[in-house]
C-alpha cells in the first residue's frame, strides 16, 4: 500500500475544527480532495504522526488510504486534502513527498541533517 508524507494543520475550534488535535500515534478519518479532477468521493485515510501537532495544530504525518481500491493518484505531491469528522472539516493537508526519492532529493537540496532525520522518522 502506498504511503506518502504530508503536512497537516488541524483547525482550531474557532475555525470549526476540534477542541484539540488528536494525541495518539495514529488517526483515521474520512477525507475529501477538493479540486481533484474527476472525484467528489470521500476516502478514508490513515495518518501516522511523524511529529505531534505543534501549538498551531501543524504536524508531519505519513498518510495512506484505508482501502486498497482508492485512487493512488490523489496521493501525488502537491495534492491538497481535507480531513472530515461528520460533515465538518477538522484539518487541511498537503502531500509534500509522494516518493522516497523525493525526500532524499529534498534533503540534498536543503539541510541534509534535517532531511536525514525526517527520512529516518518517516520510513
Amino acid at each position: 500500500m502506498r504511503e506518502v508524507l504530508a503536512r497537516v494543520r488541524f483547525l482550531s475550534q474557532g475555525e470549526g475544527g476540534r477542541s484539540h488535535p488528536p494525541s495518539g500515534p495514529s488517526y483515521s478519518t474520512v477525507s475529501r480532495f477538493p479540486g481533484a479532477r474527476g472525484t467528489t468521493d470521500a476516502w478514508s485515510l490513515i495518518l501516522d504522526f511523524v511529529s505531534q501537532p505543534d501549538p498551531s495544530g501543524e504536524a508531519l504525518v505519513r498518510v495512506r488510504f484505508l482501502s486498497p481500491d482508492a485512487p493512488l493518484e490523489l496521493l501525488s505531491s502537491g495534492m491538497r486534502f481535507e480531513l472530515l469528522e461528520g460533515p465538518r472539516a477538522v484539518a487541511r493537508g498537503e502531500v509534500v513527498v509522494s516518493k522516497l526519492r523525493e525526500l532524499r532529493d529534498s534533503a540534498v537540496r536543503s539541510d541534509a541533517t534535517m532531511g536525514a532525520r525526517l527520512l529516518e522518522e518517516a520510513w
